[in-house]
């Protein structure tokens, strides 16, 4: 019986993309399924908070108590997204061995490049044609 030995640790069986941010390229191969899951999770939680407050009437005084609410909702979520985009950060500079500098993030970059740079870092391998 013949055995085939598949490295998986090897880079040579990833994409890697480099990705410029402010005064940084950063250059991902590995992105690990927590980092994906945490994300999908979070785009989940986003749409059912949206869509609760598409059913909400703002003009109509007998639904402020629901307006007050879904505020109050609103505020919780923001502080949760912030530190799950943290962690997605985290693990995916941990699985590329690059250090998580919480500080330069906040520094260098707003929520759109922390979003951008983290939906680039997921669909990297996105192109790729298996031959």
């Amino acid at each position: 019986m013949k055995e085939r030995l598949y490295d998986l640790n090897s880079r040579d069986n990833c994409v890697t993309a480099n990705i410029e941010l402010a005064d940084k390229t950063f250059k991902i191969s590995r992105v690990v399924t927590g980092a994906r899951v945490l994300y999908s999770n979070l785009l989940v939680e986003r749409g059912q908070l949206l869509q609760k407050l598409a059913g909400i009437d703002a003009a109509d005084p007998e639904q402020l108590p629901a307006l007050e609410a879904m505020q109050s909702q609103v505020a919780q979520f923001a502080e949760r997204k912030e530190r799950i985009l943290d962690d997605i950060l985290e693990l995916l500079l941990k699985a590329n061995q690059i250090e998580f500098d919480k500080q330069w993030w906040q520094d260098s970059t707003d929520e759109m490049d922390v979003n951008s740079f983290i939906e680039a870092c997921l669909s990297k391998d996105a192109d790729v044609k298996k031959k």
